[in-house]
């Protein structure tokens, strides 16, 4: 039970820069700070709100304490969000008080060149300069640069400023880390000829995914554990299962039910349900739009037996949509599938537990195959174009025969309605309703 009064641990909508409340990816991160200390450059990449930053930011820490004693380094952390206008030469001299700020909050400004002067410009030479006086003292600068789709968007920034920042590697020992939503080459850039540098060819890809679900039930389990709060492991599932294994919505989940508790009522699953998805829901919307077409069809259609490509399968897998459960690809969660339900796909109908694909004349009822004949499916297409309407027996003969709609026969159409509810079986034969003289496939909420 949870101490009332106490704050509420899962407050974490922005990064997590306390390792304390970092939980999951420690292999991750031990492997990444071990390639930077090799001197590798990396590019992390993943959807927005997946932990990008708050990785970056454990680096920083991990660099700065576990191996500062022995080994200097001065990891500056760096967000490109607010570098969208700013000229090269501001740039520089932003990367430059950035490197200062962090030296003497390490304490390390015993290592400052002599004169340092702290500007809103610098040009590359002074710039460079600056740095090999930082670097001759023994320092390994890394800069972490997050939110860099970002700086692509910078029209002032081409191939000559990103060359100059690789020509930093070799002589200085500069290493670099990035965060995007896409592969750096992948990035829109204002300036395209940036593409041309040889900036881009030094960097090691790394692309966050969900976690574990180990890893889930430990950051859940850890940040209750820091509110207090001893977490059982049917809690645990229970929230995971609303979640999924994404960091993001587990501290949404983990938040709400920890309300719920402090408020001294027994969580009602509904309400816990409207809560994470009224959160996640518009960042589901932002990635469903930056999907293709494909994909998003791919993703409506995965509840089904329909074949998922593995180039397709590993697209939505790096864009943290979906999980694999028993071999197969399942949507992120429950509440993702019911997004995406509710979401239009060009030639697909999704009315209740049915979803027709017009593309190959195929349908599926709660995700099992229909076996219908051509008539049985036109009479289901044609009551599912019109969900919740009846349409009259005229309307109905135009889907079926066109020959004869002008006069349909009754007998006939009620043998094609029997045949079809015959098809959606027992419990669902009465989705068909007749209804003001014609007939219509009933709205129900999935």
């Amino acid at each position: 039970m949870a101490t009332i009064g106490a704050a509420n641990p899962f407050f974490h909508r922005t990064p997590v820069r306390d390792p304390d409340y970092f939980f999951g990816r420690q292999y991750e991160l031990q492997n990444l700070c071990a390639v930077v200390r090799n001197g590798q450059s990396v590019a992390v990449i993943g959807p927005r709100r997946i932990g990008k930053s708050s990785l970056l930011w454990q680096i920083v820490h991990t660099l700065m304490t576990d191996i500062a004693p022995t080994l200097p380094y001065c990891a500056v952390y760096i967000s490109g969000e607010a570098w969208q206008t700013q000229t090269s030469n501001a740039l520089y001299a932003g990367l430059w008080q950035a490197l200062l700020m962090t030296m003497r909050a390490y304490a390390l400004a015993a290592n400052l060149p002599p004169g340092d002067s702290e500007t809103d410009e610098l040009d590359f030479s002074t710039f460079m300069r600056n740095l090999r006086l930082v670097t001759s003292t023994g320092i390994q600068v890394v800069f972490l640069l997050d939110e860099f789709d970002a700086l692509s968007r910078n029209r002032h920034l081409n191939e000559f400023f990103f060359s100059a920042l690789r020509s930093l590697v070799a002589p200085l020992g500069i290493v670099y880390v990035t965060a995007s939503t896409r592969p750096l080459l992948e990035l829109t850039y204002a300036q395209q000829s940036a593409l041309s540098s040889p900036f881009f060819n030094i960097f090691l890809p790394h692309h966050l995914e969900l976690l574990s679900e180990q890893e889930a039930v430990g950051l859940l389990h850890g940040i209750a554990a820091l509110g207090k709060l001893e977490m059982n492991a049917p809690q645990q599932q229970l929230l995971l299962d609303l979640a999924g294994p994404h960091p993001c919505f587990l501290q949404i989940a983990g938040y709400h039910y920890w309300e719920a508790l402090q408020a001294g009522m027994a969580y009602s699953l509904e309400q816990l349900q409207t809560a994470i998805y009224t959160e996640a829901a518009p960042l589901w919307a932002y990635q469903w739009r930056h999907l293709t077409s494909d994909e998003q069809r791919a993703l409506m259609l995965l509840a089904t037996d329909t074949p998922l490509s593995p180039a397709r399968l590993a697209r939505l897998r790096l864009a943290c949509l979906v999980q694999m459960a028993q071999g197969r690809a399942v949507p992120l969660s429950p509440l993702l599938a019911s997004f995406v339900r509710q979401q239009a796909v060009y030639q697909i109908l999704h009315v209740g537990p049915i979803l027709i694909d017009q593309a190959t004349e195929r349908a599926w009822l709660q995700g099992d195959a229909l076996s219908l004949t051509p008539q049985d499916y036109r009479l289901l297409l044609g009551l599912a174009s019109t969900a919740g309407y009846p349409l009259s027996p005229a309307e109905l003969a135009t889907h079926l025969w066109p020959e004869d709609a002008a006069s349909p026969n009754q007998d006939r159409l009620k043998t094609a309605v029997n045949s079809l509810r015959n098809k959606l079986g027992p419990a669902h034969r009465d989705l068909i309703q007749y209804y003001n003289g014609g007939y219509r496939l009933a709205q129900t909420h999935q």
